[in-house]
């Protein structure tokens, strides 16, 4: 697969992400946390990526790996739920973001 890498310039932009995530999340394969490679990947199904919506990474601050997986298993099952991600998720997912990462 190819993932493009993606770093959003503040919690805000990545909040207003998750939300289309979660709003769109019939076409949501796959969301994990590559521990080796140090980031998240969001896998969307064929029919998003040919509307123009690419499968994306987001880079991981070293040594937040563990913590970017736990925030990543909380926002999906409170997706799966039915729950929306709030400001507060996206805020602590920002957190472990790495601006200049790999």
């Amino acid at each position: 697969m190819n993932f493009k890498r993606t770093v959003p310039s503040s919690s805000v932009e990545l909040g207003k992400y998750l939300v289309q995530l979660h709003q769109n999340r019939k076409h949501l394969q796959s969301v994990r946390v590559d521990v080796s490679a140090g980031r998240i990947e969001v896998d969307l199904d064929g029919k998003a990526n040919l509307f123009g919506y690419p499968d994306i990474y987001l880079p991981v601050a070293r040594g937040k790996e563990e913590e970017a997986r736990e925030i990543v298993n909380r926002l999906i099952s409170q997706m799966n739920q039915g729950f929306a991600p709030s400001d507060g998720d996206a805020a602590a997912l920002f957190e472990v973001i790495d601006p200049n990462g790999r």
